[in-house]
């Protein structure tokens, strides 16, 4: 969670525009899971907000790389323009086998430019 926490406060410092409930959307999540203790491999669904500038098959090409990379199984893709049409939300199933795949994956994450944030 302090991952997750970790890529709003980048792009938080990149200048990027979020509202005040989001991040305390955010940082409540994390109080709350802190003591949770995640057991490996897990299927987990990651939720990533990328800039429509770029057009779909990119954005889903620079995650399936990141994926690919990473030897992580994504199935289960789910996509959702914004209202405004300024971004679209990624929902994606994935398979996790380890702590340091999962830190790795917020990581590279952090990696692609027109990724506003993941949780």
């Amino acid at each position: 969670m302090l991952e997750r926490i970790a890529i709003c406060l980048i792009l938080l410092s990149r200048g990027e525009n979020y509202k005040q409930k989001e991040i305390i959307m955010l940082l409540n999540k994390a109080c709350v899971f802190k003591d949770e203790k995640v057991e490996f491999p897990v299927d987990y669904r990651i939720k990533v907000i990328m800039d429509t500038s770029v057009n779909d098959e990119t954005n889903r090409s620079a995650l399936n790389a990141v994926f690919k990379k990473l030897d992580i199984p994504a199935k289960e893709w789910k996509s959702k323009q914004s209202s405004k049409g300024n971004y679209t939300s990624y929902t994606i199933k994935i398979e996790v086998d380890r702590k340091e795949t999962f830190d790795a994956l917020y990581r590279e994450m952090r990696l692609i430019d027109n990724v506003k944030w993941a949780v």
